[in-house]
């Protein structure tokens, strides 16, 4: 897969595509070659058994254009509200085959979620589904900078003909992420952070997938000190008998903590929760996909070159910081292939816009948190 190398001015932003191609060190979504304004052509289903096309993404409530200031937010706190989040879904038309699963992170409802599926439908040209869904009416979550983001819940959207999901029959549960509190780590009370687990079926292998989406509290409410927590309630959530006999765990989300402890290599460190939840460090548990694809360009896991690899993954806009994440293990922690591994620029996903429709608002971001897919493998090789 190529780097994009378009560039393009953001106020009070880097421009993220030069970053990217000076380290030129982990893959973004490649543009065909067409024609502005050409039809766009749709990927076809992915129908091979051997592996699911999965994509996670904090999509920030869908943020437009159009995003206004409230009653007491001044303009500048309600422009970091606005973007184009469309656009990652014509991205994900320039994939090889369109998404089996996408886990989405924040999120104002069930109304939203649909509102994603219907989307993806129509530009992607198959059904998906929105029916998995932590809290369908969540409560008022108040600090956002706009009203369009007080309002958040997490789901999971799958595309029919790869999964069935019935939830009479089909195990689904929530719970919630947990904060410092007191000294302790205790269960937060956001709706925010209440992670959502679904057991769905491959109506292609006849196998069945555990699947989870995942919002860790903020830095303001202590969620990262309980990141060892988290995860280790991520790992008691998919092992539980109905989900542990799955044929595939993939689990992804928005932890609000990165992988490393600072984003110069030569003195970077792995976090203590990522380094025991990842099973190319430790002995058991979950594949990252983007720590897998910096290990199949850098073989020393230690090394600063490994490390800058995975700092060049940024997922957050106008930072060296990875707080989004997707991994995958296959029946008993075993670890699965993974392949075709991207972290969607913004500048990609604008041109792909451009390339369906013939024009972009190239102001605006799909969302502040960039889009992780990969194609997850049911065996250890590919």
């Amino acid at each position: 897969m190529q780097v994009s190398t378009r560039l393009r001015a953001r106020p009070g932003l880097p421009a993220l595509g030069a970053a990217l191609a000076a380290a030129a060190a982990f893959a973004v979504v490649a543009m065909p070659a067409q024609p502005a304004g050409a039809a766009a052509v749709r990927p076809p289903a992915n129908t091979n058994p051997a592996f699911l096309e999965v994509f996670v993404d904090n999509v920030e409530n869908l943020e437009t254009t159009s995003s206004t200031a409230e009653a007491g937010v001044t303009a500048a706190e309600a422009e970091k509200c606005k973007g184009d989040w469309q656009d990652l879904i014509y991205a994900m038309t320039e994939r090889q085959y369109a998404p089996d699963l996408f886990i989405v992170q924040q999120v104002s409802g069930q109304s939203q979620l649909q509102t994603l599926a219907s989307k993806m439908t129509e530009l992607l040209g198959f059904t998906y589904r929105a029916e998995i869904i932590a809290d369908p009416s969540p409560s008022n979550f108040q600090g956002s900078e706009c009203t369009a983001k007080h309002y958040q819940t997490n789901g999971i959207i799958y595309r029919e003909g790869r999964f069935t999901y019935n939830p009479a029959v089909d195990p689904h549960a929530t719970w919630q992420a947990q904060r410092l509190l007191n000294g302790s780590c205790t269960n937060n009370t956001q709706d925010r952070t209440k992670g959502v687990k679904a057991r769905l079926k491959d109506q292609i292998t006849g196998q069945y997938v555990s699947v989870a989406s995942v919002h860790w509290p903020s830095a303001q409410l202590g969620g990262p000190d309980c990141a060892d927590s988290n995860g280790s309630e991520v790992r008691s959530e998919l092992n539980e008998a109905e989900y542990n006999g799955s044929a595939l765990k993939i689990w992804g989300g928005d932890s609000n903590i990165t992988d490393l402890t600072s984003t110069t290599a030569s003195s970077a460190s792995y976090r203590s929760w990522f380094a025991t939840m990842n099973g190319d460090l430790s002995t058991t548990y979950y594949r990252d996909v983007i720590f897998d694809d910096c290990r199949e360009r850098t073989s020393d896991v230690h090394s600063a070159a490994f490390k800058q690899c995975l700092i060049t993954a940024k997922t957050l806009v106008g930072t060296n910081r990875r707080i989004d994440f997707l991994m995958a293990s296959r029946n008993s922690s075993a670890l699965p292939f993974i392949d075709n591994e991207v972290t969607v620029d913004p500048n990609v996903a604008d041109q792909a816009d451009i390339n369906a429709t013939g024009s972009d608002n190239g102001l605006y971001d799909y969302s502040n948190h960039l889009a992780v897919g990969a194609r997850v493998h049911y065996a250890a090789t590919g």
